[in-house]
């Protein structure tokens, strides 16, 4: 996921492990990547609205299967970006 959005095949990801910890720490690892690991619907939206994250990662074991599929990324992913990534810091 994260070489293809590096490569410009795709501009967003999304990435499931157990909890969404350890795929959200090894993306970031990658030149341009912003992983966020989201639990509620809220905190998927707001990366994308305020920290223009491109990458989704969500914990299996963490949130039902039913959110997993239907509810995150699509919130996720309908959320437009609002502000620049780092606007608000001090």
């Amino acid at each position: 996921v994260c070489k293809a959005i590096q490569s410009g095949d795709c501009t967003r990801g999304i990435l499931v492990c157990g909890t969404g910890i350890g795929m959200s720490m090894a993306a970031n690892k990658y030149k341009g990547i912003r992983a966020a690991c989201c639990s509620d619907t809220f905190s998927a939206r707001m990366t994308r609205m305020h920290n223009d994250a491109n990458v989704l990662c969500l914990g299996g074991r963490v949130v039902g299967a039913g959110l997993d599929c239907e509810c995150y990324p699509r919130t996720w992913c309908r959320a437009a970006r609002t502000r620049s990534v780092g606007t608000d810091i001090v």
